[in-house]
């Protein structure tokens, strides 16, 4: 059930506008959109996509959904701390959009955690792995940013750590639900991520997922 502040209605007067960036279920959103709207109180879907280190660098992004009213100024918002704001039309499309954006994210690293496993035990140098791979048609923004965490077994400085990706999973299994899509694909790269928190990397970068797989492979760096 969605709580609204009385000082909200307080102001109902003045026209109220929210932009609310937060990744939540999609049914959450639609709720809050219909309470605000009986009193005429405007807001848009615009999750962020980008995590603590993409914030401090200025390089968030943002999907920006809702009624056309207005929504200029919801993106001249948007621009004063994202380096990319995208109008993905209706009212929810941008949650839609951050949870499928979510599970290449998420397939993504624990993918590159496979390749760097199956290199680093075929006798590759993790650093030869990466630069070998990076810039080239088999690379992705993930394998660039987390692929180095890997090398470098920097898991401290953590951009994101498992927190969001297990809030996350549950809304994006919803989703499929709700519309009868498989994600296999997706399902089964998250168990990485159920055992890196049993193993207690929770509060780790999300690239520790290599320290599971490792693990299963029983590999040992020197």
């Amino acid at each position: 059930m969605i709580s609204v502040s009385s000082q909200l209605f307080n102001k109902k007067k003045e026209k109220i506008i929210i932009i609310e960036t937060s990744t939540l279920p999609l049914d959450c959103k639609l709720e809050a959109k219909e309470i605000l709207s009986k009193e005429n109180i405007l807001i848009f879907d615009a999750p962020l996509s980008g995590n603590r280190m993409a914030a401090l660098e200025g390089k968030l992004s943002a999907y920006l959904s809702g009624e056309k009213l207005n929504k200029d100024y919801a993106k001249t918002i948007l621009n004063m701390f994202c380096q990319k704001v995208t109008d993905v039309g209706d009212f929810g499309n941008g949650t839609i959009v951050k949870l499928i954006g979510n599970i290449l994210n998420l397939v993504h690293n624990a993918v590159a955690g496979e390749v760097m496993a199956l290199g680093i035990k075929s006798g590759l140098d993790p650093e030869v792995i990466f630069n070998a791979i990076s810039g080239t048609f088999s690379s992705s923004g993930v394998f660039e940013n987390r692929g180095k965490l890997m090398v470098d077994e920097d898991y401290e400085k953590e951009g994101m750590n498992f927190s969001t990706s297990i809030k996350d999973s549950s809304f994006i299994t919803d989703l499929s639900k709700k519309y009868m899509v498989p994600l296999p694909i997706y399902q089964v790269a998250l168990q990485y991520y159920y055992a890196a928190v049993a193993q207690g990397h929770f509060d780790k970068d999300a690239a520790s997922v290599l320290k599971v797989i490792e693990k299963n492979a029983n590999i040992h760096r020197k």
